[in-house]
């Protein structure tokens, strides 16, 4: 399975050829010191963000001065990105980075191709976090959901897939989650952890990602609350 990731109009797109598609989604608790090559493709489309592998964290970190960012004209974000079967799936994503400068982000990147893709995340704006929902649909972004967050900051993130409907669930603590739905077709061939920043001037930011599973168990966890939304 190949995958695409560039920035379109500052530089030539770089072309990513991920491990072949295998029937299922890959979990991943980074345990080793290396990258699973067999699982993942680094994708760093400036060629200056960083990955390490080591006390149980896969960590990528992006420079200051820069941004690099999954929007209209760049798709310029380092990510993670494991071939996935274009089947109804759960994944959950945790990480031991919270973003506290404005704009630090970090999240879930679902890619149908280099112009079609999710970012689902959370980021700083202003004084607060935000999780924060976009798609790019023939290289073209549109926000899906954009919501402050109050309290402690979500270090869980659920994204579950029926079809064309989403549902993103957050958690501080892995045991009471907050979901959010939205509609968008998508056909899937890769997805991962993604960190990234932005702004004028962009700030310098490491994401640690702890794991990255495939749920099986389909029980719905415990909402506190959930928001329904359509493209």
């Amino acid at each position: 399975s190949t995958d695409a990731a560039g920035n379109t109009g500052n530089s030539a797109d770089a072309t990513v050829t991920t491990p072949p598609c295998p029937d299922f989604i890959v979990s991943d608790e980074f345990d080793g010191t290396a990258l699973r090559t067999d699982r993942w493709a680094f994708v760093d489309p400036r060629g200056d963000s960083s990955l390490s592998i080591g006390s149980g964290q896969a960590a990528m970190s992006v420079p200051a001065g820069i941004a690099h960012d999954l929007w209209t004209t760049s798709r310029t974000a380092p990510r993670l990105l494991q071939a996935a079967p274009n089947k109804n799936f759960e994944v959950e994503v945790k990480f031991d980075t919270a973003v506290g400068v404005q704009y630090q982000l970090q999240g879930l990147v679902v890619h149908q191709s280099h112009d079609d893709l999710l970012r689902i995340e959370t980021h700083w704006e202003g004084s607060t976090r935000k999780l924060f929902v976009a798609a790019l649909a023939g290289g073209s972004a549109t926000i899906l959901h954009s919501t402050p967050l109050t309290g402690p900051a979500p270090a869980y993130l659920r994204l579950r897939r029926a079809g064309d409907q989403w549902t993103l669930m957050r958690s501080a603590d892995g045991s009471t989650w907050t979901a959010t739905s939205f509609t968008h077709p998508l056909a899937v061939t890769a997805l991962g952890p993604f960190v990234g920043n932005s702004g004028s001037p962009p700030p310098a930011f490491e994401g640690r990602v702890d794991y990255f599973r495939e749920i099986t168990d389909r029980t719905p966890p415990v909402q506190s609350s959930i928001v329904s939304r359509s493209r």
